[in-house]
């Protein structure tokens, strides 16, 4: 079972879909989110509410999993943040998404925008890199699209796969999208973080 959420511009239907039919398999829940018709909250808890019922429904050994491109990548890691169990694959995600939706969004949007970045935070937990993955155009905007996604995720992190265009699942970024969704999630029970030591890196943000 997988969860994809699009991009700005995009729809639940296309060449991402499209390619995860192909070559992932199995039921794929990709909505129409309309991000502009309905604000950041509303998009996030109707994800959230998708997350918990597939959580429920879906059969035991299949996992559930999430994948979010560009400003879906804002969503799904937020889902990632309360779910570390959860396989999350995020491709080119838009982690502070802010000036791509400044033109279309509201002043009550932008503030949602916000808190859900402030929630995510109060969220994260240590354990969640396990199952986290992020892939990304290298050198994009020189530079200055994977700064914004460094700038969120902590120094320690290493699921990080550098590509020449994360948008062309033809190329190298669909073989790694490919590969990990057909591995295994790393299975973390809450007293697993009793374990898990903060990195020094990331102790000094």
């Amino acid at each position: 079972m997988i969860i994809s959420i699009h991009d700005i511009g995009r729809n639940g239907r296309g060449t991402h879909y499209e390619w995860l039919r192909a070559n992932a398999g199995g039921e794929i829940y990709s909505p129409d989110l309309e991000y502009g018709r309905y604000s950041p909250l509303a998009t996030f808890e109707r994800l959230r509410s998708r997350l918990r019922m597939y959580e429920k429904t879906t059969p035991e050994g299949e996992p559930v999993r999430i994948v979010g491109f560009g400003y879906g990548g804002f969503y799904a890691h937020l889902l990632h943040a309360g779910r570390y169990n959860i396989q999350t694959v995020l491709v080119d995600p838009l982690l502070i998404p802010f000036a791509p939706i400044r033109l279309s969004a509201s002043p009550d949007d932008m503030e949602a925008l916000a808190k859900l970045m402030t929630d995510g935070f109060f969220d994260y937990e240590y354990g969640f890199r396990e199952n986290l993955h992020v892939i990304c155009t290298r050198g994009r905007d020189g530079g200055s699209f994977e700064e914004q996604i460094r700038c969120v995720l902590p120094p320690s992190f290493k699921h990080f796969y550098r590509v020449m265009d994360a948008g062309d699942l033809n190329g190298a970024a669909g073989k790694i999208l490919k590969k990990l969704l057909k591995t295994a999630p790393v299975k973390i029970k809450p007293i697993d973080f009793l374990s898990f030591a903060i990195p020094e890196e990331d102790l000094n943000i």
